[in-house]
């Protein structure tokens, strides 16, 4: 036998077919969307926006905090139910230029609008009372569309999650409703995400305004968003635990898409990237932080300590001392973002969004880089509305 010849025939041939296996591998990988909410900070456009620029080519849109139902930020406008719609000071039409202008490829941008509490849910919360009612519900539509055009928005993200369902028929209202908006929306060329709240059962989706299955039959909706997170307030809010439960995570997924429909191509899984801390007041007992969430960046110039790791939850955590107390931070730092990314492949997601772009953990964006490929926005802005 010939070893030389072989020898010569193996190099050879992988000479050939490695970089042909790296390039397969490469193109093997699924291309995922990546959206990322921006914060009302004073600051939005030097903070949050900039996060986004410094990984621009891995976004295909942005969500900035913008709007709230009503007619102000505070006091009795926060609780109008005429279908009035209020553009909050944090607007900065620089985002909106700049993304569309983004070099890598154009970012959509849509704004993100809430609804408030208001003090008598007697008549149904704030979207139950506006969507019951025929003026205002038209109001509500066509102020929205109105704004899209004007500002040139690619559309909107619904963000309707502060106050459940009272009455009881705001769940059989509220697609009807969506469906409408959608349509208005389609005609002007605008699209819309509904983003809705991560629920594993009946029993917890009844608690809200989103009809699930109803919702899944809507081709006119471009996007669903599931907020991911906020599962440690179910132990209760002064108990320190994951602020989403890898498991809890994977149950809601099951029930969404598989039990009531909800389009895996349409939908984003939305993940933390914030810090919850909890002041530890004596022995086991705890009180939540006064600030609902603190960035990565925060919890890296006050700790000092390495992060533990939960594996029943995959999610980091660390006790540490701020201002001669000691706390309690559990965390949405690189390995407890990645610890999820088997989540939207099991699921067969179309991408993920993120609450919040400010100050994360930068290894996050190369965990992404590492797993999918970056979706290109342009097919999705020339893309036929229908999908």
């Amino acid at each position: 036998m010939n070893f030389k010849k072989i020898t010569y025939i193996f190099v050879c041939y992988s000479l050939i077919t490695f970089p042909l296996f790296i390039n397969l591998s490469y193109a093997a990988k699924r291309t995922v969307e990546l959206a990322g909410w921006i914060n009302d900070t004073g600051f939005m456009y030097d903070e949050g926006f900039q996060k986004f620029v410094e990984n621009k080519e891995f976004f295909t849109e942005i969500n900035p905090y913008w709007y709230n139902i009503g007619t102000s930020d505070y006091g009795d406008g926060t609780y109008i139910v005429d279908g009035l719609i209020y553009r909050r000071d944090a607007y900065d039409e620089r985002i909106v230029t700049e993304a569309h202008d983004n070099d890598a490829h154009r970012t959509l941008v849509l704004p993100t609008i809430a609804d408030g509490w208001i003090p008598d849910f007697s008549s149904g919360n704030q979207v139950e009372q506006i969507i019951n009612n025929p003026t205002a519900r038209q109001t509500l539509i066509n102020n929205l569309v109105a704004d899209a055009v004007a500002f040139n928005y690619d559309g909107w993200d619904l963000n309707f999650e502060a106050s459940p369902t009272i009455v009881g028929n705001g769940r059989a209202t509220f697609p009807s409703f969506i469906r409408d908006l959608a349509l208005a929306l389609k005609a002007e060329g605008k699209k819309l995400s509904v983003t809705i709240k991560c629920v594993k059962s009946s029993t917890d989706e009844e608690r809200e305004l989103f009809d699930i299955a109803a919702l899944a039959e809507i081709e006119e909706v471009w996007r669903f968003k599931i907020m991911g997170f906020d599962n440690n307030f179910e132990l209760g809010e002064d108990v320190p635990n994951a602020i989403a439960d890898y498991y809890w995570l994977d149950n809601c997924l099951e029930y969404m898409l598989r039990t009531q429909g909800l389009p895996a191509n349409k939908t984003q899984l939305g993940l933390h990237n914030f810090v919850r801390i909890w002041e530890n007041t004596g022995g086991s007992s705890y009180i939540h932080d006064s600030v609902n969430f603190r960035s990565f960046d925060w919890l890296q110039e006050y700790n000092t300590s390495p992060y533990n790791w939960d594996y029943t939850t995959k999610e980091s955590w660390v006790d540490f001392t701020y201002e001669n107390s000691t706390y309690r931070a559990f965390i949405g730092d690189a390995p407890t973002v990645s610890a999820r990314f088997p989540l939207i492949d099991k699921f067969d997601l179309v991408g993920l969004t993120f609450w919040v772009l400010e100050a994360e953990d930068d290894q996050i964006y190369q965990k992404i880089a590492a797993r999918w490929k970056p979706s290109n926005t342009e097919g999705l802005i020339h893309q036929s509305l229908r999908h």
